[in-house]
C-alpha cells in the first residue's frame, strides 16, 4: 500500500479541536482548594481565567462501563478563550480550538505538567490525544460529492445510499497501532457541525453546514500493571508516539486536491 506524503504545515487546516489527556494514580492534595489554588498560581499568567467544573469520570474495563465518583476539577482558560487546562485529581487535560503546530502544543502540555509535579504524582495510567477535523470544500453538498477529496476507503457507507440524500453517516474503526497504543477513528458525511460553538472554548470561525467528519482518538494504556513513571519527559515522548500515527491516519484519509485546498487562503 502505498504511503501518504509527509504531513505538511497547513494554511487552512481542517482541525476544529485538540484533547491531550493524562490520567493517573490519584493525588488528594490536587482535590483540596489550597492545591488546586497553588496550580492555578502556577498558570495564572497563561491561563486566567479559572472555574470550577463537576465531573464523573467513566472508564472502560471488561465489566463495560464504570463510573467514578464524580469531583471538582479546576478549569483554567487563557484570555482568547481558545485553549484550556483542566486539573483533577486524577487526570490532566489540555484543549485547544487554535493549532497552530505539534511543537506548540508539547510547550503547553509540558507547562502544564510542571505546574503539578509538586503534587507527588508517581504513576501514569493511560495518555490520549484526540483530533477532531470538519472537512468543508466549496461546491460540496451531498455525500457522493466527497469522492475526488476523500480516500474511497472511507466513502463505502455513503455509497451504499445509492440515489437517496444521506444527511449524516459516521463508521467507527478501533485499530492497534502497536500492543500498547490503540485507535478510534470515527468518519463519515454530515451536516451542522461536528464541534459545538457554543461550547466552552471559541471557534476561529462558526461555520455549518455540510462536512466530512474525521476524528482521530488515539491512546496509550499498559497492557499490564507496569505504569510509566510520571514524568514531563515520558509523557511528551509517548505524546510524540501518539501524535505521528495520528497525522499519518489524517494524510491517509485525504486526496493531493483536499491537500491543495487546505493550502489555500480562505474566510
Amino acid at each position: 500500500m502505498p504511503q501518504p506524503p509527509a504531513q505538511q504545515p497547513y494554511t487552512s487546516a481542517p482541525v476544529r479541536f485538540v484533547a491531550f489527556e493524562v490520567q493517573f494514580g490519584l493525588a488528594p492534595s490536587l482535590s483540596t482548594q489550597d492545591g488546586r489554588a497553588a496550580v492555578y498560581g502556577r498558570l495564572r499568567d497563561a491561563y486566567p481565567i479559572a472555574d470550577a467544573q463537576t465531573t464523573l469520570r467513566v472508564a472502560i474495563g471488561p465489566q463495560g462501563a464504570m463510573p467514578s465518583p464524580a469531583g471538582a476539577d479546576l478549569v483554567m482558560t487563557n484570555r482568547e478563550h481558545t485553549r484550556s487546562v483542566t486539573i483533577g485529581a486524577n487526570a490532566l487535560t489540555v484543549q485547544t480550538t487554535v493549532f497552530s503546530s505539534s511543537e506548540d502544543l508539547v510547550a503547553a502540555i509540558t507547562e502544564a505538567l510542571r505546574a503539578v509535579e509538586p503534587a507527588g504524582i508517581t504513576t501514569t495510567r493511560r495518555i490520549g490525544l484526540r483530533f477532531v477535523n470538519e472537512i468543508r470544500a466549496p461546491g460540496v453538498e451531498r455525500a457522493d460529492q466527497w469522492a475526488p477529496l476523500i480516500n474511497d476507503d472511507l466513502l463505502g457507507p455513503a455509497r451504499y445510499a445509492g440515489d437517496y440524500i444521506v444527511d449524516g453517516s459516521e463508521t467507527t474503526l478501533g485499530l492497534r497501532i502497536e500492543d500498547e497504543i490503540r485507535a478510534v477513528v470515527r468518519f463519515g458525511p454530515n451536516t451542522g457541525f461536528a464541534v459545538d460553538p457554543n461550547g466552552r472554548l471559541r471557534l476561529p470561525s462558526s461555520e455549518q453546514g455540510h462536512f466530512f467528519l474525521l476524528d482521530i482518538d488515539i491512546f496509550w494504556q499498559p497492557t499490564d500493571d507496569a505504569f510509566l513513571s510520571f514524568a514531563a519527559e515520558n509523557i511528551i515522548d509517548t505524546y510524540r508516539r501518539l501524535d505521528e500515527p495520528s497525522h499519518r491516519l489524517f494524510e491517509r484519509a485525504v486526496t493531493d486536491r483536499a491537500r491543495d485546498l487546505f493550502q489555500t487562503e480562505h474566510s
